[in-house]
């Protein structure tokens, strides 16, 4: 078994309001900065244990869609590092 870090960036889906996106985007601009389409996501990295990383990405990517988003509104990055040998 080889060990890997997971990394799943969850946003919402290009055109779904995102309200504390656009709070954070006023807080910055009261800091003088021009600033634009700010979305706010989640970040939920873990480590885990499989034979090589394909195995990995296909659990990992059944995890995602199946408990960690709400298809309807969100979307996911999944970001896989560890051993390739």
């Amino acid at each position: 078994m080889k060990k890997y870090r997971v990394k799943v960036e969850i946003r919402l889906k290009p055109g779904i309001l995102d309200a504390e996106g656009r709070t954070i985007e006023r807080a910055i601009r009261r800091f003088g900065l021009d600033v634009s389409n700010t979305r706010k996501g989640k970040i939920i990295e873990f480590e885990i244990e499989a034979e090589d990383r394909s195995t990995v990405e296909n659990k990992v990517r059944n995890l995602a869609e199946n408990l960690l988003i709400n298809p309807l509104t969100e979307e996911f990055v999944l970001e896989v590092r560890g051993e390739e040998a």
